[in-house]
């Protein structure tokens, strides 16, 4: 039972679908989750679901997941999605600190969450993701 928050091209989808039992898949965009769902369709994939809903929020109606993957940088976790979790569930994420991007593993074991930095790279932050401004004048 994998989520992935995020449509892109449908690629990943495609990939995990052979993978796991079922894969869902959360996105914002109409034109972007249209555009995944038809390549999928074409190759005739049945185990992927689409659902248009707000990324930054998972999919707890479905949840706990085995695997939640976030295609795009984010710059923190938000809390609902870890809890969305099966224990021993894994995440991952690219996560933006100060305009590096890393590449992180994390896993749920319990009430506890293990995190592993895997590589560096560059990605463009998530709309949806990105941190509100806590003060403004």
């Amino acid at each position: 039972n994998v989520l992935i928050l995020g449509a892109s091209t449908g690629y990943l989808s495609a990939i995990l679908s052979h993978q796991a039992e079922t894969v869902i898949v959360v996105e914002e965009d109409e034109n972007l989750l249209n555009n995944s769902e038809k390549a999928v369709r074409k190759n005739n994939i049945n185990n992927i679901v689409f659902v248009q809903n707000e990324i930054s929020k998972g999919y707890s109606d479905q949840s706990p997941f085995n695997a939640i993957v976030i295609e795009g940088a984010i710059q923190e976790v938000p809390t609902d999605i870890i809890s969305q979790l099966d224990n021993r569930g894994r995440l991952l994420a690219i996560i933006q600190d100060v305009n590096v991007c890393s590449a992180k593993l994390f896993q749920k074991n319990g009430d506890s969450i293990i995190d592993r930095i895997l590589f560096n790279c560059s990605v463009p932050v998530l709309d949806a993701f990105k941190k509100k401004n806590s003060f403004s004048f």
